[in-house]
This record gives structure tokens, C-alpha cells and sequence, in this order.
């Protein structure tokens, strides 16, 4: 028979190999402040070199390869770690595959390989070396206005068209080596500003934990990114959006991007009265290009109706509500989603990823969502506890049991030992 201890501790350990990399949002102290609400740069500390070198990497979605400045690179980062190839002696120089990247930020890099530590998980790997580079701000930052804040990208891209995006990627290569055993990442917020990305995030198709969407590379100028198809977005119960669309997602944005005419449906169906009332007002960031709204604190937000977006061939919503699209700062009430005049494709941002955990497989080309929220790991958990519970009060009562017995034996002894010794005596 197996010891339920055993069957217990297996089942809670069995975990496919994985790599977690903590994560914070980067917000500047000097805040220009819806600017770096609508996207700021979310930042994980990594090790690189021989002996180890600290490095604060941005972690992008988008099209953008894994880099490091080196310590010559005139940049103005600052209070954060440069790479010094020099003082790693385990550094190796891929002439072969110099790269000129982009004539607004990179006036040169190269290929390099060297040993990447990931929280403890190491591996030999590409990466591109920045020796030179011009208005870094314009390239680090998607404002254009605030200050870098880290020492290079950790590209997660799945694009081959692109040499040095595909010798350069950081998940790839993990997979290759067969260092994780999904070509996958996902997301996991704790709160607002932090959590996980786990590389090599494991999953398995069972229907009723997770649900598959197809996906296809969205282009739009010289940005490329995930993407998906939805069927409609209802708002309350009016769909705002009833034809097939595309959606980008980005968890780089901090809030949701859509156009102007879903502008004027969340105006009409909730805002306008508070308009009305000069509770609410449309501002425009410094490019006069983005309109979003503010609004007094004392709105009420808790009757804004929920936003579903539908996906008819799994059938399944993505719903968010006022607690998913609401925050308060400096007394006034922000909402987070914002609207561009000519911007055709909705992009989902921080909003959706802090609600629902989202699993991108590169290798099978699927976004899986998940089905089940935290509460259903904690029911799972609570039931654990409950069979751990009950196994060690029946173990505890068999050993109970079981010294009950060997004292009455022990007394059952003892009494034939002097019934004997009497008979013999007699």
C-alpha cells in the first residue's frame, strides 16, 4: 500500500521546468504622469558574465531583440548596471553577425554569447551588445519623455524573418537547450506593479482549465505583436463592436487603446452625465494626438457596466468592470482606457493581463486563456489541506490504536506470567 504522505507530497511537487523572473513596473520620481500611466517599462533583474554581472533588462512583447548597453555606450541611463564584456572571461565576440540597428537608436551592436543567470537557472546564450547609441530616450521610452530606466531589453519575440531578432532570442534558445520545456511566457500580476514572467510556463489541454485562440502576427508600420480576432464587445448590454476585429496584446500598456468612436459609445452609455455635472473632463496628452477622461473621486464608477469581449468559436468572454478599469491618484479618478483618432486595432494592456492569466505559446502559435482564477487554486489548496488533515488525524489514531493494543498485550502478558508462576508455586 502507498504511504498517502508520499502520494501527498508528489502530487504537490510534480512541476515541469520552468524559470521565474520577478518583475516591477518603472515609474520615474518625477512623474509627467499620464504618460507614464499609459506605458512604462516593466523591469526584472538578471546576472550575465563570469564572474556575474548585475543588469536591469525591460522586458517587451514587441518586435525588439535581447540587448545590453556595454559600458562605452553613450547613454544616459543612469543608477543602473552596464555590461562589461571585457570583465567576463567567459565572453565571446560573433563578429560574423555584427548588426547596425535601426538609424534612430543603435549606430552599432553586435553578436555576442556569454552566461545568462536567471534566478538561479543558467544557460549559454546570444545576445546583442549596444557599443553605440543615439537618442536612446526616443528608443527606451514609448513617451519620448522620460528617462531610461534600465541597461537593455529582454526581447520576448517570435519573429524569424529577422536575423538578429532570432539569433538573439532569449526564449528560443532556453527552449532549444531544452532549459524549459514550453516555448511559452506568461504573466502573473500580484498586485498592480509587480509579479512574475515565467518562461517555459506549463500547461496542459484540458478543457475545462484552459481555452485555445489561434493567433496571427498584427502589423501596423514597423510594429509587430501578438494578436487575435474577437466576434463583438458588448458594454452593459449594447455591443459597441459587432463585427470581426483585431486586438493587440501588449502587457507594455498600462491601460487599453481603442479609437475614437469608442470614445463617444463609453461617453453616452456612462460618462455623459457626469460631463454634465463638470465631474468629468477629455484631456489630451502633450502630443494632442491621445484623449482620455478624468473625473472627480465622487463618481460613482461602481455602476459602470462590464466590458465583454466575446470570442465565438471557444465561447468565451473577457470581462472587465470598474475595478479592472478605474484608479484613483491625486484625488481625481482615472479611466483606463484612452483613444486615438485613426488607431483601428483595440490594444489590451496591464487591465486585461492583471485579471486574466494569459499563456503565449510560440511554438504552437496559441494564446490559451485561462479559465479558472486564483479562487478555483485556493479551493484546490483548501482541499489538499483538508485530505492532509484527515490523513494525519487517522495516522495519528492507528498509532493511538496501535499502542492501546501493545499495552493491553503488555498487560495480557504480565497476567498469564503470574497465573503460571502461581500454578507452579501451587
Amino acid at each position: 500500500m502507498y504511504n498517502p504522505f508520499i502520494l501527498f507530497f508528489l502530487f504537490i511537487t510534480i512541476n515541469n521546468a520552468q524559470i521565474k523572473l520577478k518583475f516591477k513596473r518603472y515609474y520615474p520620481k518625477k512623474e509627467i504622469y499620464f504618460n507614464s500611466i499609459i506605458i512604462n517599462d516593466i523591469l526584472t533583474e538578471i546576472k550575465l558574465g563570469t564572474p556575474s554581472q548585475n543588469l536591469t533588462l525591460s522586458i517587451r512583447m514587441l518586435e525588439y531583440p535581447t540587448f545590453v548597453l556595454n559600458t562605452s555606450a553613450n547613454s544616459t541611463v543612469k543608477n543602473t548596471n552596464k555590461f562589461s564584456e571585457k570583465n567576463s572571461s567567459t565572453f565571446i565576440e560573433l563578429r560574423d553577425y555584427s548588426i547596425i540597428y535601426g538609424d534612430e537608436a543603435f549606430k552599432k551592436a553586435y553578436l555576442g554569447r556569454d552566461i545568462f543567470d536567471l534566478n538561479n537557472n543558467k544557460a549559454n546564450a546570444n545576445l546583442m551588445i549596444a557599443s553605440d547609441i543615439e537618442n536612446d530616450i526616443k528608443f527606451f521610452d514609448y513617451s519620448w519623455l522620460l528617462p531610461p530606466s534600465h541597461s537593455g531589453v529582454l526581447g520576448l519575440n517570435l519573429f524569424p524573418q529577422f536575423e538578429s531578432l532570432q539569433n538573439t532570442s532569449l526564449l528560443l534558445q532556453l527552449y532549444k537547450e531544452k532549459i524549459i520545456d514550453f516555448c511559452s511566457f506568461s504573466f502573473i500580476f500580484q498586485n498592480n506593479d509587480q509579479g512574475y514572467l515565467i518562461l517555459g510556463k506549463d500547461f496542459y489541454y484540458d478543457e475545462n482549465k484552459y481555452l485555445f485562440r489561434k493567433t496571427e502576427l498584427l502589423s501596423r508600420k514597423e510594429t509587430l505583436t501578438w494578436g487575435i480576432i474577437f466576434d463583438n464587445i458588448t458594454f452593459g448590454n449594447e455591443i459597441i463592436e459587432n463585427t470581426y476585429f483585431k486586438a493587440k496584446f501588449k502587457v507594455e500598456l498600462n491601460m487599453i487603446l481603442t479609437n475614437n468612436y469608442m470614445k463617444e459609445a463609453f461617453k453616452n452609455i456612462f460618462f455623459q452625465q457626469y460631463f454634465d455635472q463638470n465631474l468629468c473632463i477629455q484631456n489630451k496628452t502633450d502630443d494632442n494626438y491621445t484623449i482620455y477622461f478624468i473625473c472627480d473621486k465622487n463618481i460613482n464608477i461602481k455602476k459602470f457596466p462590464e466590458i465583454k469581449f466575446y470570442m465565438k468559436d471557444i465561447d468565451f468572454e473577457l470581462v472587465l468592470n470598474y475595478k479592472d478599469l478605474f484608479i484613483e491618484k491625486d484625488n481625481k479618478i482615472y479611466f483606463l482606457i484612452i483613444f486615438q483618432k485613426d488607431n483601428k486595432i483595440w490594444e489590451l494592456g496591464a487591465p486585461l493581463f492583471k485579471k486574466y492569466p494569459l499563456i503565449f505559446d510560440m511554438d504552437k502559435k496559441i494564446i490559451i486563456f485561462e479559465k479558472n482564477n486564483n479562487t478555483n487554486y485556493m479551493i484546490y489548496f483548501m482541499i489538499l489541506l483538508i485530505i492532509l488533515i484527515i490523513v494525519l488525524v487517522l495516522f495519528t489514531l492507528r498509532i493511538i490504536k496501535k499502542r492501546n493494543n501493545r499495552v493491553k498485550a503488555i498487560e495480557l502478558d504480565s497476567e498469564v506470567n503470574e497465573n503460571y508462576l502461581n500454578s507452579t508455586l501451587i
